[in-house]
């Protein structure tokens, strides 16, 4: 009775993180509350966390909140005091249950991942299929809400899939192996759909990331050759096709001639010389071919909205997780975190998406990885004061 219990529990768990990930508000919601009741009922308590994770968390719904509530008559949201309320509410949810299920939280989280992949996947499949032929980069059908959306945020979703799958998701037996092998080609052509390079540029540094502390030099430099001669290879058998043409021929095209060239770092200057300009926000993104409301980084974005106090409140989260990971290695040369990785690849991806007025799933995974690292990393042998 009690391993059926236990199953039932853990059951319930994974699917809370499952249709987190998923935003399936009206199942999610329940569930985590179920999630937490049962929790507290297994443990006979709730645990916070370490100092360090209580701070982060703390940090984080600080920033979310001063967002909203400074920020309220400039953020362009319906109901920007119900959207705050659902970011702050999965955040502390999710990172109660992490914390206090941390022998399933690999799963729990994978879980996450996976509903995150499956929505994005529903929207991709749904807008590839709509007869128009008019979606892909730029603009996306949701087959939800039946609304047209930017496709970067789908494209920054599946880089978050595809790095945690990467990095974190371990395949050491057969049927998992198996797994990646199905969803790596079907993020990989997603991707392309979509022709986001910010995808791509963290598809290539999580590789490099892994290679570089799994196999040695040699092999390395053997697996890059042996890629660009499959890209070769596969460039030149499917160039005639006609899906090749429109969609392949668009990530070549963007990295080939546009490269690196984006309205983004025009965006950023203009963002930080009105920031020193107007400390408590207020002030709107300018630059040439783009006619947006937002700067499309975490930073700018909330220092155009409320200034300079949210923004304080995300660098004491930052500032947590690169001290907990300096006082970390102190004390353990050999320490190694996946999840610092997946935290500072997420900030990166934050950097490159409107997330709190859109893809709040982005700074959702960054709790939850910053809660991994900092949980995770005081259990080294040496232990921490964190």
């Amino acid at each position: 009775m009690q391993f059926k219990s236990n199953n039932v529990y853990k059951s319930i768990l994974l699917l809370s993180f499952f249709f987190s990930g998923f935003s399936l508000y009206s199942v999610f919601i329940p569930l985590l509350m179920l999630s937490l009741f049962l929790t507290v009922y297994k443990n006979k308590s709730l645990y916070a966390g370490s100092v360090a994770t209580s701070w982060n968390v703390l940090f984080l719904v600080l920033f979310v909140l001063c967002v909203f509530i400074i920020g309220y008559s400039r953020l362009y949201l319906d109901s920007p005091i119900k959207y705050a309320m659902y970011i702050v509410f999965m955040i502390v949810c999710l990172t109660l249950i992490l914390v206090n299920n941390i022998e399933n939280a690999k799963e729990m989280l994978l879980f996450l991942i996976l509903g995150i992949f499956v929505r994005a996947e529903f929207v991709v499949i749904y807008s590839f299929l709509e007869p128009s032929g008019v979606y892909g980069y730029g603009k996306l059908l949701d087959p939800f809400s039946h609304e047209e959306i930017n496709s970067p945020g789908i494209s920054n979703s599946l880089a978050i899939v595809f790095m945690y799958l990467l990095v974190a998701f371990k395949a050491n037996t057969f049927n998992k192996r198996i797994f990646l092998t199905l969803l790596y080609p079907l993020l990989l052509l997603s991707s392309i759909f979509l022709g986001g390079r910010t995808f791509f540029i963290i598809a290539i540094i999580s590789l490099f990331y892994q290679y570089s502390r799994n196999i040695n030099l040699k092999a390395t430099i053997w697996f890059c050759l042996i890629s660009i001669g499959a890209l070769i290879t596969f460039s030149l058998i499917f160039k005639d096709l006609p899906v090749f043409d429109r969609y392949f021929n668009l990530v070549f095209e963007r990295f080939g001639s546009e490269g690196l060239k984006s309205a983004r770092f025009e965006l950023i200057q203009d963002g930080i010389t009105k920031f020193l300009m107007q400390p408590m926000g207020g002030f709107t993104p300018h630059a040439s071919e783009y006619s947006g409301n937002w700067y499309h980084n975490i930073y700018l974005d909330s220092a155009r909205v409320a200034g300079f106090i949210p923004l304080i409140m995300f660098l004491f989260s930052n500032f947590i997780l690169f001290f907990s990971y300096l006082k970390y290695k102190k004390q353990n040369g050999k320490f190694k975190s996946p999840y610092f990785f997946l935290s500072v690849l997420t900030l990166i991806v934050m950097c490159q998406d409107v997330v709190l007025e859109g893809n709040m799933m982005l700074l959702i995974c960054y709790a939850l990885f910053t809660t991994m690292h900092i949980q995770t990393g005081r259990y080294n042998k040496n232990g921490s004061i964190l």
